[in-house]
């Protein structure tokens, strides 16, 4: 009953008369849905997580900030930056992700990125703009598994030459 319900909150007269305008779109009709059918779910114990490339922090932010302050609470070295939100498992290892295979919906409908670091339960620095990633630091960098980075190289691979078949069949057409 609950997918029934999220699916009629996404038909177009519904989504676009009140779903998108009263929220952000298909993930809060996912949890709308559930509730409003009585359908019982539970959260994740983890927030979202960020998916994406390994930065090193810039210069100074390694520094103990005071000749008191321990090791410990030392500002981190590094973050990792994306326009992925991905989720941890019971497990506490990577589940799902989304953002797709694109860098950058926003910004290059063309360009690639294979993610190949996460961070979860750690503070979140938001992109301005949705051109801007988001960053995530203070927590620990993991590696993406590598049969899930595998997965991902192989299926940008497969879009890549989808994209080239579909641009000949486009040029195919307008001749």
């Amino acid at each position: 009953m609950g997918l029934l319900h999220v699916a009629w909150q996404n038909g177009q007269e519904v989504r676009d008369g009140w779903t998108y305008k009263m929220g952000r779109g298909d993930k809060e009709s996912w949890w709308f849905g559930l509730e409003l059918s009585g359908v019982p779910f539970a959260f994740a114990d983890h927030y979202a997580a960020v998916l994406g490339g390994r930065v090193e922090i810039s210069s100074g932010a390694n520094e103990r900030r005071n000749d008191t302050e321990s090791a410990s609470t030392m500002m981190p070295k590094e973050k990792v930056c994306g326009f992925g939100v991905a989720h941890a498992g019971e497990d506490g290892k990577l589940l799902w992700y989304s953002g797709g295979l694109l860098k950058s919906k926003a910004a290059d409908e063309k360009e690639f990125m294979v993610p190949e670091w996460w961070m979860v339960d750690a503070e979140w620095i938001k992109g301005s703009t949705k051109e801007d990633m988001s960053c995530m630091n203070g927590g620990q960098v993991r590696p993406v598994d590598t049969d899930a980075l595998r997965v991902m190289m192989e299926t940008v691979e497969e879009a890549k030459l989808v994209d080239k078949k579909f641009a000949r069949l486009i040029a195919e057409l307008q001749s």
